[in-house]
């Protein structure tokens, strides 16, 4: 009787694996809908918007464009994010057949729009930065590039009030007229 439970069980298990295996490749948009993979340690994208810092006295250090401009998929000239800022909590694989992440370096990323192209351990990956903003917290999101940086920033109130963007890391906070500065210096 044992002997047949567990037969059972096993066989059930493979059953909803292989059913759960099915959904994964039914095709359509999966940088969209699936799951984000990976081989690195994903960092989770959190907000927290009761303390998004407002510029005070703080120095612009370069000025930010939402949406981008110029090339909106990586190449040799893009900006880099910093490895931690790559292994993202929301990035899924990209379908975009003219980069070739393997002649770009690691790093690389520009903005189309909303969207975040970069390229990581010699992959393509797309972040969508509104809803990475919304599932960290906050209320909307863009992609935002300037001299020094190519970023998605969440958006939302600075404990004075204004408006701002910033990372989730909240290293760099953009205000409303694409004026960025450095919270933590």
């Amino acid at each position: 009787m044992r002997r047949w439970i567990s037969v059972l069980v096993v066989g059930a298990a493979f059953v909803a694996a292989a059913g759960c295996d099915d959904k994964k490749s039914s095709g359509g948009d999966q940088a969209a809908t699936s799951t984000p993979t990976t081989t690195s340690a994903l960092q989770a994208t959190k907000y927290d918007p009761a303390t998004f810092p407002a510029k005070g006295s703080k120095p612009t250090i370069t000025r930010a464009i939402k949406g981008g401009n110029g090339p909106t998929v990586p190449d040799a000239n893009s900006k880099r994010l910093s490895e931690r800022g790559t292994d993202r909590q929301m990035r899924a694989p990209a379908k975009v057949d003219v980069v070739d992440c393997t002649k770009v370096p690691d790093n690389a990323a520009e903005c189309d729009g909303n969207k975040m192209y970069y390229c990581d351990d010699q992959k393509l990956w797309v972040v969508d930065c509104d809803a990475e903003a919304k599932f960290g917290g906050v209320g909307s999101g863009g992609c935002f590039e300037a001299e020094t940086f190519t970023e998605c920033l969440g958006c939302g109130k600075t404990a004075d009030g204004s408006d701002a963007c910033c990372d989730f890391e909240m290293t760099v906070c953009c205000d409303a007229s694409g004026a960025c500065y450095s919270p933590k210096g």
